[in-house]
């Protein structure tokens, strides 16, 4: 009786690979389960290594690797959690949600965020149980879970509330909180198949340099940097206005341009390879211009698919 019970729970637990992306708890692979075995009491847990680096590390090299061991996994499992601490977090998260579309199953990002030893294990344990949660309640797509908050990754936002363990906030009147783990998780989402067939790309464009607009931008600098790119993301974050000779060059180039900024709304001015993007957190538009690139390379062509909601990274329309 007590065998024939266990094999049924053993049948009813969720198959949940953990997917390594950092190095900073310390702790081996082999050494998961049984530091942690209530992961095991949640789900038949699966570590896999990705990168024992840390997370500041992480390039778009790292994204495709991650995409890939996922995508030769995504038949024989439930779902993903993601270790995978705050550096580069979001960076990560938002490419996954554009080289892999239409997910029919979560992947949930998760890590920590304090460097002090006697936090961090603790952190670290709630995280990754809040995620396992998430998983079991299998809540379609890319998301993060950090402290109590199931939060859309494309859409996620650094909170600015220090001390808090909710690392990543949601945006102002946009409905991006999947969930919260009070006592037990409540979901904000409905959990329906996607309509489309799951949808796995291999490849983001490699060869695009992106500028920071400020006040010490080296204009001639520029200019040799953007020889041979393929396209220029420009983040003008809180900036209101353009630098005049900025754009000149910009335009003169011709290349593909993505320029995101939280404040300019008027795009009239801009020469016709200019995109201005402010519909999308900068991770975001960052990371979906590195596939569009792999898309098309049609101007035209590039600002209908910047435009387009792929993976529900728009936040507002423009």
């Amino acid at each position: 009786m007590v065998t024939a019970l266990k094999n049924i729970m053993d049948n009813d637990r969720k198959k949940i690979y953990l997917m390594i992306c950092n190095q900073s708890t310390n702790l081996k692979q082999q050494d998961w389960l049984e530091q942690m075995p209530e992961l095991n009491i949640l789900a038949d847990v699966k570590p896999v290594l990705i990168f024992n680096q840390p997370s500041a590390d992480i390039t778009p090299k790292i994204w495709l690797k991650l995409a890939k061991e996922i995508q030769q996994r995504f038949n024989q499992t439930d779902g993903f959690v993601i270790l995978h601490s705050v550096d580069n977090l979001l960076y990560t998260s938002c490419a996954l949600s554009f080289l892999l579309q239409n997910l029919t199953k979560p992947i949930v990002f998760t890590g920590v965020q304090s460097n002090k030893p006697s936090v961090k294990k603790t952190e670290i344990r709630a995280n990754l149980i809040n995620s396992y949660q998430a998983v079991n309640h299998q809540i379609a797509g890319v998301s993060v879970m950090f402290g109590n908050r199931l939060i859309k990754a494309n859409q996620a936002l650094k909170s600015n509330t220090e001390g808090s363990l909710n690392v990543f906030a949601t945006p102002i009147n946009v409905p991006s909180l999947l969930g919260r783990i009070d006592f037990s998780i409540r979901t904000f989402s409905k959990t329906g198949s996607a309509k489309e067939k799951t949808k796995f790309y291999t490849s983001l464009a490699e060869k695009v340099e992106v500028i920071t607009v400020g006040p010490l931008i080296n204009l001639k600098k520029i200019a040799n940097q953007i020889e041979g790119c393929e396209g220029i993301a420009v983040n003008a974050e809180a900036y209101q206005n353009l630098p005049t000779d900025l754009i000149e060059l910009l335009g003169k180039s011709g290349l593909p341009i993505v320029i995101w900024s939280k404040n300019i709304s008027n795009p009239e001015f801009l020469p016709k390879n200019i995109l201005l993007i402010n519909s999308m957190t900068w991770p975001s538009a960052l990371t979906k211009f590195l596939w569009v690139l792999t898309q098309t390379k049609n101007n035209k062509g590039i600002k209908e698919l910047m435009n387009k909601n792929i993976a529900g990274e728009i936040i507002h329309q423009n």
